[in-house]
This record gives C-alpha cells, sequence and structure tokens, in this order.
C-alpha cells in the first residue's frame, strides 16, 4: 500500500484555496465583527459591551462563543441575557 496515493486523494479533496477566519478578524479596512454579531443575535444579545465581552472571552472561537451564550441563556432563564449572565457563564466553562 502506498501512503502517498492516499495524500495525493486527500490533497486533491481539500487543496482549494480557503482562508479560515474567526467569527471577528482584523483586515485593511478594520476589524470585521458581523459574524459575531450574528450570532450574538441569535440569543439576543445586542448590546455592545456584551458583544465585546463575547469577543474577548472567546477569542473570535465559534465553538466557544455559542457555549457562553448558550450558558448565559440558562442563566438568564428566559428573560433578555443581560452582561451579568456572560459574566456568570464565563465563570463555569473553560474557555482559555
Amino acid at each position: 500500500r502506498n501512503d502517498y496515493n492516499e495524500y495525493g486523494q486527500l490533497s486533491s479533496r481539500i487543496g482549494a484555496k480557503w482562508e479560515l477566519k474567526g467569527l471577528c478578524y482584523q483586515n485593511k479596512e478594520g476589524l470585521k465583527d458581523e459574524d459575531l454579531k450574528t450570532l450574538c443575535n441569535h440569543f439576543d444579545v445586542e448590546e455592545k459591551k456584551a458583544i465585546d465581552l463575547v469577543f474577548n472571552l472567546a477569542r473570535g472561537n465559534f465553538r466557544k462563543s455559542e457555549k457562553l451564550l448558550k450558558r448565559a441563556c440558562e442563566f438568564a432563564d428566559g428573560k433578555a441575557v443581560e452582561l451579568k449572565h456572560i459574566e456568570a457563564a464565563a465563570s463555569f466553562l473553560m474557555l482559555g
């Protein structure tokens, strides 16, 4: 069995040019955070301070941001998610 053939096949499948970015990223126009805002809006978080806190805690990582926001929703208990709920959720999660 030739492992190089498997690598060649894998390379042909993923060889397309992909540019992966986090929910927030820096480009020549400045910080782009529309994806993070969209995610936060899905959880009814629209306050700029709260969105900034999610960014600082999860560092643009989608899975961490989603987990943080889900836990914050649990702390909000059906009410609007506030800054204090995100802070409480962060204390229960390992985000590092």
